[in-house]
C-alpha cells in the first residue's frame, strides 16, 4: 500500500529529530501512526495499520504493541517490524514468520481458536525506533478498530491518523470522546471518514484518576449493518439488536431435555413463592457446574446449547446464564440473558452506540416486578449478589420484546459496610481482647475469601493485615457465612503485648485499635491534571470498649465531626463507671472530584488519620 512507502520514509527519523515538547513524562514516542480500515463490504472488515516509534527507556518497551490477533475467522496477511537504532541506522528487521504465534487465552480456557502474533525482540542499547506494519483480514464488522491516539500512560505522539472507507448505504455510527483541548481534524467524503491528531504530550498517571480512555482522544465506531463471525445482524436500535441477539445467538440454545426440565420442576414443586423457585434453581446450577471458558467460532459471542450444558457440567459465562434462564424458565419464571461489562471498575454499555459491547453475562430474574441479579459462574456466590465485578452500571437486557439498557444494583453507604467490634481488658501495657468483624455489600466478596482458607492461613492473613500492630497474636478463629443475609462474620481472640506506653504511674493507650487509616492518605502530587473519583459509597465502623483498670480514669477529649464532599467522620468517647467506649465512622461519598479537589482530599483523609491516632492518658485517681 502507500501508506507502508510513506512510513519506510519516517523510519529514518533519528534521536535528533524527536520534537522537545513531546520528552516530557514520556517513555515512549509516537512518531507515526495510520489506521485504515475497509468495511465497504459489511460481511468483512480489512485493517492496515502501520506505527513508528521511539523508545526512550526499558519501560516504554510495553508500547511498542506488535501484535496481531486471529483466529478462524480472521487471518493476518502481513506482519513485518524493523529495528533503527538512535541514529537511524537498521539494527534488525522481522518478518511474519519471526514474529512468535501462541495462544490468546488463560489457563482456564477450555478450548478456543483465539491465538495472537507478537515481536519479542530484547533491546540492547536505548532509545531505538520500531517500524511496524501488519495487515489482517475477518469475517466480522461487529467490532471495528477504535482509535485512540494516545495509547498509553507516559507516551506521546507526533501524529496519528484514522482512516474508514464504507458503503455509503451503511454509514458507521460514530462517537468522539475528549476531543477538546487537542489539535484533532477531521474529513468526510462520500464512503469515507478520516481523522488526524498532532502533538499529544504524554499523560502521567494520576491517584485515584479515571481509565485513560477516559481523559484522553479516542473514536468508536460500529456499523448499523454487520457481521460477527459471517452470521448478519442489524443494530438499528437496542431493540432491534435485542432482537437479533435472542434470534440468532441465544434463543435456539434453549433445549434442555424432558428429564431435566421433570427434575427441576421436582425440585421447586414444594415452593411457596417465586424466589424460593429461584433460589432452589440457582443452588441446583451452583451444585452441578463450573465455569469454563469455550470460545470456538462464534462461540465467542453465542452460548453453548443449554443440554450440553446440563451433560457436560461446565461452560462460560454465556453458557452458565443461558443454561440457568432455561431451568428459570422450565419452572416458569422470566429471567433475562443481560450482557455487561465485567470488572472492578464500573464500565457502563454505552447506550449511544449501538452494538455488540460487553465481555461478561450475566441473568436478571424478574421477581415481583424487581430484578435481582444473579452470578452464574459462581460456585459460592450468594442468590441475588453482584459485588464489585458487575455493580452499578448500564447493561443490555435481552427481552422477548427486544434489547434494553437498565441498571445493575448499586450499593450504597449504609448496604455496604464493615464494622468492628472489640471488646478490650487492658492487663499492665498488653491489651487482650474479643474482636468481631462484620462485612456487607461489597464488603463481603473480599471477607468471604476467607472461606479458602486454613486456620493458619487465616491467622498469617490477619497478622498481615494488620501488619502495624506490633506486639498482635491471634487466637479462636471463627468464621460465619450468613448467605440468605449476604453478611460475613469474623471473629478472633486477640493479644497485642506491650500496646500501652507507661508515663511515669500513668499510661497512653491510642484507644482506635486495628485502624489503619494511614492507608488512606493519597501521594502528594503537584498541579494535578486529571480528576480523581471515588467509585464506591462505603461505610467503616469502630466500636471499642475498654476496661479500665481499678483505681484509674481516663479524661475523654470532645467529640469529633467532619463533613465533607468526599465523606463523614465521626468520632467520640465515653466513659461510664470504669468502662471507656469509642465509636468511630467512615462514612465515604462517591463521585467524581475536579483536580483542584485533591489537596482538600488529602487534608481529609490526613485528619482521619490524625484523629484515628488520638491518644489517652490513664491516670490514677
Amino acid at each position: 500500500m502507500i501508506l507502508s512507502a510513506s512510513y519506510a520514509q519516517e523510519s529514518k527519523f533519528t534521536i535528533l529529530d524527536l520534537p522537545k515538547s513531546l520528552t516530557e513524562n514520556a517513555n515512549s514516542i509516537t512518531k507515526s501512526e495510520s489506521t485504515f480500515v475497509d468495511v465497504s463490504d459489511s460481511g468483512s472488515q480489512d485493517v492496515y495499520y502501520t506505527k513508528t516509534i521511539t523508545i526512550l527507556n526499558s519501560k516504554g518497551n510495553s508500547d511498542i504493541n506488535a501484535f496481531a490477533f486471529y483466529d478462524n475467522n480472521s487471518k493476518v496477511k502481513k506482519l513485518n517490524a524493523t529495528i533503527y537504532d538512535a541514529l537511524g541506522n537498521k539494527i534488525k528487521s522481522f518478518s511474519k514468520r519471526d514474529f512468535r504465534d501462541v495462544s490468546a487465552v488463560s489457563n482456564g480456557t477450555l478450548y478456543s481458536d483465539n491465538r495472537v502474533m507478537y515481536l519479542d525482540y530484547t533491546p540492547i542499547t536505548y532509545p531505538y525506533t520500531v517500524v511496524f506494519e501488519k495487515e489482517t483480514t475477518s469475517k466480522t464488522s461487529a467490532f471495528i478498530e477504535r482509535w485512540m491516539p494516545i495509547e498509553d500512560y507516559l507516551s506521546s505522539t507526533v501524529r496519528s491518523t484514522y482512516t474508514i472507507k464504507f458503503n455509503p448505504k451503511n454509514k458507521p455510527i460514530f462517537k468522539e470522546f475528549n476531543f477538546d483541548g487537542y489539535t484533532i481534524t477531521t474529513e468526510q467524503k462520500e464512503g469515507e471518514m478520516s481523522w488526524n491528531a498532532e502533538l499529544l504530550p504524554a499523560v502521567k498517571h494520576e491517584y485515584l484518576a479515571p481509565n485513560l480512555n477516559e481523559i484522553t482522544p479516542m473514536l468508536r465506531l460500529y456499523l448499523p449493518q454487520f457481521s460477527l463471525q459471517g452470521e448478519k445482524g442489524s443494530a438499528n436500535s437496542w431493540q432491534d439488536f435485542g432482537n437479533w441477539m435472542n434470534t440468532n445467538l441465544i434463543e435456539k440454545t434453549n433445549d434442555l431435555s424432558s428429564e431435566t426440565i421433570e427434575a427441576i420442576r421436582a425440585l421447586t414443586a414444594n415452593a411457596t413463592t417465586d424466589e424460593e423457585k429461584a433460589r432452589i434453581v440457582y443452588k441446583f446450577v451452583q451444585d452441578k457446574v463450573r465455569y469454563i471458558s469455550v470460545q470456538i467460532e462464534i462461540g465467542g459471542w453465542k452460548p453453548m446449547l443449554a443440554s450440553d450444558v446440563d451433560k457436560l457440567s461446565y461452560g462460560d459465562c454465556k453458557a452458565l446464564t443461558n443454561y440457568t434462564k432455561s431451568l428459570m424458565d422450565a419452572v416458569g419464571l422470566t429471567s433475562y440473558y443481560t450482557i455487561i461489562y465485567g470488572g472492578n471498575e464500573q464500565t457502563d454499555i454505552d447506550k449511544d452506540l449501538v452494538a455488540v459491547q460487553g465481555n461478561h453475562v450475566i441473568l436478571g430474574v424478574d421477581l415481583n416486578e424487581d430484578i435481582t441479579w444473579l452470578e452464574c459462574t459462581s460456585q459460592t456466590s450468594p442468590f441475588g449478589y453482584l459485588g464489585d465485578f458487575t455493580d452499578n452500571r448500564d447493561a443490555l437486557m435481552i427481552t422477548p420484546n427486544g434489547g434494553i439498557i437498565t441498571k445493575t444494583k448499586a450499593y450504597n453507604a449504609e448496604e455496604s459496610t464493615k464494622r468492628y467490634t472489640i471488646n478490650c481488658d487492658i492487663d499492665g501495657t498488653s491489651v487482650k481482647g474479643h474482636l468481631n468483624e462484620h462485612s456487607k455489600g461489597v464488603f463481603y466478596q473480599e471477607a468471604s475469601y476467607a472461606n479458602t482458607m486454613s486456620q493458619e492461613e487465616l491467622k498469617n492473613s490477619y497478622l498481615t493485615e494488620w501488619r502495624h500492630i506490633n506486639g498482635l497474636s491471634v487466637t479462636n478463629i471463627g468464621l460465619n457465612d450468613d448467605q440468605d443475609n449476604i453478611t460475613y462474620q469474623e471473629d478472633l481472640d486477640f493479644t497485642i503485648h506491650q500496646y500501652l506506653s507507661k508515663a511515669g504511674n500513668n499510661f497512653i493507650l491510642k484507644p482506635i485499635v486495628f485502624s489503619n487509616s494511614r492507608a488512606l492518605v493519597p501521594p502528594r502530587t503537584s498541579n494535578r491534571k486529571t480528576p480523581f473519583i471515588i467509585q464506591r459509597p462505603k461505610t467503616v465502623e469502630f466500636l471499642i470498649s475498654y476496661t479500665i483498670p481499678e483505681g484509674m480514669t481516663v479524661n475523654t477529649p470532645e467529640d469529633t465531626l467532619l463533613h465533607t464532599p468526599f465523606g463523614e467522620y465521626t468520632l467520640t468517647f465515653s466513659l461510664k463507671d470504669n468502662r471507656l467506649s469509642c465509636k468511630r465512622s467512615l462514612k465515604i461519598t462517591e463521585g467524581t472530584f475536579e483536580p483542584n479537589q485533591y489537596e482538600a482530599y488529602k487534608s481529609f483523609c490526613k485528619t482521619i488519620t490524625n484523629k484515628d491516632n488520638t491518644k489517652l492518658l490513664i491516670s490514677t485517681l
